[in-house]
């Protein structure tokens, strides 16, 4: 009998936190799923991530119904608000079915929602969903307060990591191949150059923070790229930041930094927190979303509010002058990331979640009476 056929609707399959930890979710549960990926907007940059022994295949949405029609899938897994249409096709019959999966909005939400959107999530996920899977608390108030669902279908599954793949170590050769001196404290930042992760932000406040010796280096593309490069000549700090472009395997970035930086105007729980502080890094964020839950509870001033600047300047100037007090966040971050936010964890959770709507029991060995 073949394993149970999951139809993945997103938006764009473009490099980010949903589609990384999909891939991450295929690839560790192997030959148990197969995988139907559809992009609404053409983009598989993402992917190049699955393994080769995934057994999986990208589809193109000229329309839900006949796409689900023609898939035949045991599960449909729509991807935030850009995928809702799929659910939408469910209506009235609810062929297969069916998760949504929220992650966080865009710049256009970043500080109110839109009415429209969030009573269409209250209207039409309890009748086509089996349940709201969300990496944070903060999503799951909303989804609790805001779109009525009931507690029972929100399923609360914080992102894990790989901490053996994301493990302290440093990659000289990698950082002299992006030409930083050996001297210089490294702070960066990975994931895509979106406009809600606000790195024109972060580009000003570093060069507020006139480090001279330091280096800012940005991983990844996206649209915003014009914009910061504009904002960088502005400022006059093209000599100390660095753009390495779009990489299929952000792993070895984090072996390069001395401290890693978020500015997002609006996140959850950003797979590249996790992945930085697993890589025992210190870690100064904006406080959006989980991003302060995430640090240990010592380090949550460094969740710095985004209306106050200044502070997050005078972090930056701390990190870079004293190594002992980055080591020592470092350590913590390590501990923190492999207490609380292991990948099997977080596989077994979603693993158990898939089965569970599938009318499947999960393997005996996976019942946690402590998951949410």
């Amino acid at each position: 009998m073949p394993a149970p056929l999951l139809l993945h609707v997103f938006y764009s399959f473009e490099t980010g936190g949903a589609q990384v930890r999909t891939v991450t979710l295929m690839n560790s549960l192997g030959g148990r799923f197969r995988h139907a990926i559809a992009a609404i907007n053409g983009d598989m940059s993402c992917a190049a991530r699955i393994a080769p022994h995934v057994d999986w295949r990208s589809v193109t949405p000229r329309g839900f119904r006949a796409l689900i029609r023609e898939v035949k899938p045991a599960l449909l897994i729509t991807y935030n608000w850009g995928a809702i249409d799929a659910q939408l096709a469910l209506l009235p019959g609810r062929p297969c079915p069916a998760l949504h999966v929220e992650d966080g909005f865009g710049p256009d939400e970043a500080r109110r929602l839109k009415t429209r959107r969030v009573w269409t999530r209250r209207l039409v996920l309890p009748r086509t969903a089996h349940a709201l899977a969300v990496p944070s608390q903060t999503l799951r108030r909303i989804a609790l307060e805001r779109y009525h669902l009931p507690a029972k279908m929100v399923r609360y599954i914080p992102n894990g990591v790989d901490t053996e793949r994301f493990a302290p170590r440093r990659d000289r050769e990698l950082r002299r191949s992006l030409g930083i001196p050996e001297e210089a404290v490294v702070f960066g930042s990975v994931g895509r150059l979106r406009a809600e992760k606000d790195l024109v932000w972060m580009v000003r406040r570093f060069a507020e923070a006139a480090l001279p010796e330091a280096r800012l280096v940005l991983v990844g593309a996206g649209p915003s790229e014009p914009e910061i490069r504009a904002a960088v000549r502005d400022l006059g700090v093209e000599k100390t930041i660095i753009f390495s472009g779009e990489t299929a395997d952000s792993a070895p970035f984090f072996s390069v930094f001395d401290a890693f930086l978020i500015s997002s105007a609006t996140e959850q729980m950003p797979m590249g927190l996790l992945e930085a502080i697993s890589s025992g890094l210190p870690a100064l964020c904006t406080s959006v979303g989980d991003c302060r839950a995430v640090l240990p509870p010592a380090h949550a001033p460094l969740a710095v509010d985004r209306d106050q600047p200044a502070a997050y300047v005078n972090y930056l100037r701390r990190l870079a002058a004293n190594a002992e007090w980055r080591a020592a966040l470092g350590r913590g971050n390590r501990q923190r990331a492999v207490a609380e936010f292991s990948l099997s964890t977080m596989v077994d959770r979603w693993e158990r979640l898939y089965l569970e709507a599938l009318g499947m029991s999960p393997p005996p060995q996976q019942q946690d009476e402590n998951v949410p």
